[in-house]
C-alpha cells in the first residue's frame, strides 16, 4: 500500500468514528512495533519508523509513519 493510500484510509478511520479522535497522552516514536498499522490496517514491516500512542484511556495504538501524521494533525487540518 502506498502513503498517500494509508493517509486517506486512516482518516477516513477517524472520520466515521471507527478510530478515536486523538486524545493521546504519551507517543513513543519508531516503537519497533511490527504488526498491523491501527490507522490503515496494512502490516508494518521490521525496520518501518512506527509511532506507539497511549490514549486516556489507556488505550495503545501504533502507527505508520504517514498514518500517525493524519492521526496526530487530524483535528487541526481535516474537519
Amino acid at each position: 500500500m502506498h502513503a498517500e493510500e494509508r493517509r486517506a484510509i486512516t482518516k477516513e478511520r477517524i472520520a466515521s468514528g471507527r478510530l478515536p479522535i486523538p486524545r493521546w497522552i504519551s507517543v513513543h516514536p519508531n516503537s519497533g512495533y511490527m504488526g498491523r498499522c491501527d490507522g490503515c490496517g496494512d502490516g508494518i514491516e521490521a525496520g518501518g519508523y512506527t509511532f506507539t500512542v497511549l490514549l486516556r484511556d489507556e488505550v495503545t495504538f501504533h502507527f505508520h509513519d504517514e498514518c500517525f501524521d493524519v492521526y496526530n494533525t487530524f483535528g487541526y487540518r481535516s474537519r
